[in-house]
């Protein structure tokens, strides 16, 4: 992946999700963040943490997100991205517990344009426990 330099939609947001108590407003988009806000007090931002500084590929994107507390004490947010990575970030840890490394950046095309795995949806089917990515290979 190429580093987008003057990009003004680096802050595009890609991706909204809410907590199960809907207290917490959960965003992720380009800028290759998880932000997070506070529904009950008006949308005040509480936090955000750069993927990249949890191991997600250096100019990764938040692409789609799946919160899911299968685990109650340990609510997690099922992350895909440009690069094709799928990801689960535990929130109360603050760290991924999951990468899937397999899921890397593709070679370059023959005619040079560059071709990815990126995820442009995920569906998590709670019933049967399986994740669904829907790439653009």
């Amino acid at each position: 992946m190429k580093p987008k330099g003057e990009d003004n939609m680096a802050h595009m947001t890609t991706s909204i999700v809410f907590t199960n108590d809907r207290k917490t407003m959960i965003s992720g988009g380009r800028d290759s963040c998880i932000h997070f806000w506070s529904t009950r007090e008006n949308f005040k931002h509480i936090s955000s943490v750069k993927i990249s500084s949890l191991g997600a590929l250096k100019y990764d994107e938040v692409n789609c997100m799946i919160y899911t507390s299968a685990v109650p004490d340990d609510p997690c947010l099922i992350i895909g991205g440009f690069s094709g990575q799928v990801c689960i970030y535990s929130i109360k840890r603050q760290q991924f517990v999951y990468r899937a490394n397999e899921s890397m950046i593709l070679e370059e095309a023959v005619d040079g344009t560059e071709r990815t795995n990126e995820i442009a949806q995920l569906q998590y089917l709670k019933s049967s426990n399986v994740l669904v990515a829907i790439n653009g290979d």
